[in-house]
């Protein structure tokens, strides 16, 4: 099938959507000269010029839109290698063309520009600084310092020197240099497309699925491969930081089948009951394999021998994941200091790992803590050492409040508040609401913080064999040595949600991820719908962190559409088909759309009805958590009805 509603015409269908975006880039862009787009928000009038850029850009978006979405129903079809191909095609056609929606790539350059002649960035601006580029950076970064970690100063420094050596003009060099730093944001893809897939699988959802909501959508497209921003590299930085931590995924085959093998003599011998990673008995114990001495089968020593090269393997694949995990997070934490809201999950993840070996739980999750955290700060150390560069960033970090835009829900609320003091005769006390709501908002985000890190940590505490859930009609199993894998006999058959998703496990990876498989024989579990317990815990831990994400860039000061890029990485990858996934992929759409291709945000023009706007947001959510405690105070009759 190719027609145009077919995998492939979709294909074609983006390429061409954004083919268009890109050629109105170079009417409407953000290109570095004069702004296109001046006389939006003062005297005088755009031109011709970038009138019909922004037309490319609303009907570029909305065609890349239209088959990015329908995309979503028709994944049971393709594999993530044509997705990653898809999304490389669709790359091209930006990477041509001038920066959309942002100008930050210009301050980028202009601050490794900074950092290469030998200033602090962490000290002065664009401007200050005397960039050659500085005409080209917005003017909310002329004079305010870099709020990035030391990698992603390294990382634009090195890009601006690779651009002195390549020498030519002013214009020519802040070229080389963008283009450099559009490759570093490609980087942030690159991992997202590797460990999208591996941290999808650990959780039970297809990795296609994760790659289509986290590497193809518009907002991808604009605000990763187009406008370069340092939360691409993070994005990618975390998902594999995520990734790592849960390295039972990078064995195809479960352990107890490898040990049946080995101690049988081939795969197809396995039958019966076999040992598993969580019964397998510790080296030195002086416990024998459950195996019956039969025909071939090897003496219980052999079977003992086995089960201590296993030990050994699990443990140093646990600690290999703690350090891998905590370089890839002191990395992220190195380019924006917000990645490390991402360490307690990371840590549960790491953790969850090990409890299933039946250790003590308290001392494993201190354990990886202490690995995770201490790899972290090791990683970020050297990188600041190396840079020469301190601490500076956390005050520049305040520089970056100064913004008042209603994105933020709590900025929103408190611009709101202002307004009615406005009209009741006291202008002077806007800028006291908008504090007073923006201290309320870092509150809430502490309390909603806690309360997704005790959920991660009940999922993980869950994972310890003491607080396994039985699985029904496994009883007579468990007392012959076996743990049978729940929810394998009875799924339902996996399902198409309406609005977009996939509908059939049809990728080229397969599923894994639960140590409780016994056996070769037994059916795979279906991506679409994991029921292992493992699976879902994991899949807790994970989704727990991408809302901890999501509460962070809403609840924060200021909110710009880049930022949804991580915490949509993230939750793509533990986000079933369903409502929530059509509510992400709606707002990853209605995000993209939030700033003009200029670079101008489309709430500095609609202050006021983006106050309201946020008004109405926290009275729908204060409405539903009421009615959501009242169901939950009032039991469900035993019929079911009320």
């Amino acid at each position: 099938m190719r027609g145009l509603d077919s995998p492939w015409g979709l294909r074609v269908t983006g390429l061409v959507g954004v083919a268009v975006v890109a050629a109105g880039a170079y009417g409407a862009g953000a290109l570095p000269g004069r702004d296109p787009g001046l006389g939006l928000r003062g005297p005088g009038t755009p031109g011709a010029g970038f009138w019909w850029g922004l037309a490319a850009w609303v009907v570029g978006l909305a065609i890349l839109s239209g088959a990015w979405w329908r995309l979503g129903s028709r994944l049971g079809g393709v594999s993530s290698r044509w997705l990653v191909t898809t999304a490389a095609l669709w790359a091209v056609p930006l990477l041509l063309a001038p920066p959309l929606a942002s100008r930050d790539v210009y301050s980028y350059a202009c601050q490794g520009e900074i950092w290469r002649s030998g200033l602090d960035p962490y000290a002065v601006g664009a401007a200050d600084g005397g960039c050659l580029w500085s005409s080209a950076v917005p003017d909310l970064w002329q004079h305010t310092p870099a709020p990035y970690g030391p990698v992603g100063i390294a990382l634009s420094g090195a890009a601006a020197a690779v651009a002195r050596v390549v020498g030519g003009s002013a214009d020519h060099q802040l070229l080389v240099t963008v283009t450099l730093l559009r490759l570093v944001a490609l980087v942030g893809g690159v991992l997202i497309a590797v460990y999208a897939g591996r941290l999808a699988n650990a959780v039970g959802v297809r990795p296609a699925s994760a790659r289509w909501l986290g590497l193809l959508s518009p907002l991808v497209a604009v605000h990763l491969v187009s406008g370069a921003h340092n939360d691409a590299l993070m994005a990618g930085l975390i998902v594999a930081a995520l990734a790592v931590a849960v390295p039972a995924v990078a064995s195809r085959r479960p352990t107890a089948v490898v040990l049946a093998t080995s101690a049988r003599g081939a795969p197809d011998a396995v039958s019966g009951p076999v040992a598993t990673r969580s019964n397998i008995p510790d080296p030195g114990i002086g416990e024998h394999s459950p195996h019956t001495s039969t025909g071939d089968a090897p003496s219980p020593n052999y079977a003992s021998n086995a089960a201590g090269i296993s030990f050994l393997a699990d443990r140093a694949l646990s600690w290999g994941s703690a350090v891998g995990a905590g370089a890839f997070l002191g990395l992220a934490v190195g380019v924006k200091v917000t990645a490390i809201l991402a360490l307690p999950f990371v840590i549960l993840l790491v953790a969850g790992w090990r409890l299933r070996r039946n250790t003590p739980a308290w001392a494993t999750i201190a354990q990886a803590g202490l690995t995770v955290t201490g790899t972290g700060a090791l990683v970020f150390t050297a990188a600041t050492l190396a840079t020469g560069l301190d601490l500076g960033w956390i005050g520049a970090l305040s520089d970056t409040g100064s913004l008042v835009q209603w994105t933020s829900l709590p900025t929103g609320i408190g611009m709101a508040a202002g307004y009615v003091f406005r009209a009741a005769g006291y202008p002077g006390a806007v800028d006291t609401t908008i504090d007073v709501a923006r201290a309320g908002g870092i509150v809430a985000l502490a309390v909603i913080g806690l309360a997704l890190c005790w959920r991660a940590l009940r999922a993980t505490l869950a994972l310890h064999p003491a607080n396994a859930l039985p699985t029904p009609g496994s009883a007579g199993a468990e007392s012959a040595g076996v743990l049978s894998q729940p929810g394998t006999a009875n799924r339902e058959p996996a399902t198409t949600p309406a609005g977009g998703g996939p509908d059939a496990a049809a990728d080229d990876e397969p599923v894994t991820g639960s140590s409780r498989v016994i056996s070769r024989a037994e059916p795979e579990t279906s991506p679409d719908h994991p029921d292992t317990d493992e699976a879902k815990r994991r899949r807790d831990v994970v989704a727990a962190c991408g809302w901890a994400l999501v509460a962070a860039a809403v609840l924060l000061p200021v909110f710009y559409p880049w930022y949804a890029l991580v915490p949509l990485a993230v939750l793509a990858c533990a986000t079933p088909p369903g409502r929530t996934r059509t509510a992400l992929a709606t707002a990853a759409i209605a995000v993209t759309v939030l700033t003009l291709p200029n670079g101008l945000g489309l709430p500095v023009l609609t202050k006021l009805p983006g106050a309201i706007l946020d008004v109405a947001i926290v009275a729908a959510l204060a409405y539903r958590f009421r009615n959501h405690r009242n169901n939950h105070d009032d039991p469900v009759p035993a019929d079911g009805s009320r």
